[in-house]
């Protein structure tokens, strides 16, 4: 397929594409190489992609869960594994390389062993969680769609929307920049 939705370069400068019908590409610099479910992939409709600092790429797809690619084979991973819901939106690796996957109906946190999955009933703002990003003090922000933003420190949730000046309530991009201020990119 060449309809991209997401690109990430993995710790060995390898650039991974994924695409809507076509699976997910990775290309080395001189040549692509196509993954599809024939490979192993959970979906050939994906959303989005992330390499962890270990080097494992991570691969969201539309209705069939998460895709973990080690190198050499596809582990695969849906509601019945434990995840929030099987539509990944947003995949973000926190700075102790846990793992949160955004989904329609929550967030799932992946330590490597088990899921834990957080919803409005937590405090999230809104359960269609859309970006994720993490600050170098642990803080986790989730954008959601028409929720505003929500921030997590480990015990606490806080939300921010229209209301408390945010320009909008679809929360597409977060950014921090150099002197740690939060950018959110809002789609109204």
């Amino acid at each position: 397929g060449n309809n991209v939705w997401g690109v990430d370069c993995d710790t060995d400068s390898i650039v991974w594409f994924v695409t809507w019908g076509g699976g997910v590409s990775r290309y080395d610099g001189k040549e692509f190489r196509r993954f599809t479910t024939k490979d192993g992939l959970a979906g050939n409709n994906l959303l989005t992609v992330h390499s962890d600092p270990n080097g494992v790429v991570w691969v969201g797809t539309y209705r069939n869960g998460l895709s973990r690619y080690n190198g050499v084979e596809f582990a695969n991973f849906t509601i019945s594994d434990g995840l929030a819901g099987n539509t990944i939106d947003a995949i973000h690796s926190d700075v102790d390389g846990v793992m949160w996957f955004g989904t329609k109906v929550g967030i799932s946190c992946y330590d490597g062993k088990e899921f834990v999955n957080f919803t409005k009933e937590d405090g999230l703002a809104n359960n269609h969680v859309q970006t994720i990003h993490s600050c170098l003090d642990g803080v986790m922000w989730f954008g959601t769609v028409g929720g505003g933003v929500s921030m997590y420190d480990g015990t606490n949730w806080a939300s921010l929307d229209t209301r408390d000046g945010l320009a909008g309530n679809n929360v597409r991009t977060i950014q921090e920049d150099g002197d740690g201020y939060l950018w959110f990119g809002t789609l109204d």
